[in-house]
């Protein structure tokens, strides 16, 4: 506590005669040359300056030590010890440069009349008395004013922070806005490429149809097999040309294979009709033909449908052994024709 005490002393004592120092330092200025003075004139009036302010402070702090019953305490090795005068006159010394600082930002105060040289005396004591006033109010203010000034400054801090957090919520919001443009542009993209892809599968497919049709079997079976079944394998129509193509070829075998992926895939009127067409072909019981003939007529859907299946049983040449042969398959058609002959 005693140091304390002898730190404002010393400080209060340095003050005094600072702040007065700028007065005789600009009077010597006006009768003496610049390099004939010991001190550097704007060192000089800076330092003036700082201990004018100063001691205004400590003068403010003191008037706030006689008015105020209230004192401050510090703790000192392990005690605590009551300031007094001392502690109201040393946070009047800060608060003045505090106060300082606001008159020359809130109200432009340019101290550029103080800190030139040489300078008119008259200058230099109203600059003497405004820097003494202000550190009087300044001290006298003391905590308030320090108070006022570091709330503010935390205000503006917390608005700078909350303004960046905003701008990065900002940010964050424009790159899921453009991560969800990528997403949606990766989704159309793959859609035009399976669109593409489905296109040239297509035509793919109508290749080979045009193939079968114009009797070159070699040349779909081919393009099915080495281009179309290896990027899609589970479409019945494909399996339904390679069956035609194969057995068209004399690979009746192949036929009933491919035939049969067909119907698994898509059960159809002509798919099992076909296979048994096929199968009656490739030596099969004749009930395990007629046994597809009824599935075929299950799945004839449509009139038009029936009135093909019948037309089938009646003239296709594959079906010819059975015809006049087997009496299961003479019943089946009487059944048919039966139901044919309700539309």
């Amino acid at each position: 506590m005693k140091v304390f005490k002898k730190l404002l002393v010393g400080i209060f004592i340095l003050s005094i005669l600072c702040g007065f120092f700028v007065i005789v330092s600009n009077s010597l200025l006006v009768i003496t040359s610049q390099e004939s003075f010991m001190i550097e004139p704007g060192v000089a009036a800076v330092l003036s300056l700082v201990f004018l302010v100063g001691f205004g402070g400590i003068c403010g702090g003191l008037v706030h030590a006689l008015e105020s019953e209230k004192s401050h305490q510090l703790l000192f090795n392990g005690k605590m010890s009551d300031t007094g005068a001392y502690g109201h006159m040393f946070i009047g010394f800060c608060g003045a440069y505090v106060a300082l600082a606001v008159v020359m930002i809130v109200f432009g105060m340019d101290l550029a009349n103080a800190l030139d040289h040489p300078t008119k005396i008259s200058v230099i004591v109203q600059y003497m008395f405004y820097l003494l006033a202000i550190g009087v109010i300044g001290g006298y203010s003391g905590l308030p004013i320090i108070s006022l000034i570091s709330n503010a400054a935390l205000k503006k801090v917390q608005q700078e922070v909350d303004a960046l957090k905003k701008q990065e919520e900002q940010f964050k919001d424009e790159v899921d806005s453009l991560k969800a443009q990528e997403k949606n542009f990766e989704l159309e993209l793959n859609t035009q490429k399976d669109k593409v892809g489905n296109l040239y599968l297509q035509n793919l497919l109508l290749k080979a149809e045009s193939h079968a049709r114009n009797e070159e079997f070699t040349k779909a079976v081919e393009l099915l097999e080495t281009e179309f079944l290896p990027r899609d394998d589970n479409n019945p129509a494909a399996y339904h040309w390679l069956a035609l193509c194969e057995k068209r070829r004399g690979n009746v075998f192949k036929a009933v294979q491919h035939v049969k992926k067909s119907v698994e895939l898509s059960p159809s009127r002509l798919g099992f009709f076909n296979l048994a067409c096929y199968l009656n072909l490739n030596g099969e019981p004749a009930s395990k033909v007629i046994e597809n003939l009824k599935l075929a007529w299950q799945n004839a859907r449509t009139d038009s449908d029936k009135n093909r299946f019948y037309k089938g049983l009646q003239d296709d040449e594959d079906l010819a052994s059975l015809r006049s042969t087997n009496n299961e398959f003479e019943d089946f058609f009487k059944v048919i024709k039966s139901e044919i002959g309700k539309q």
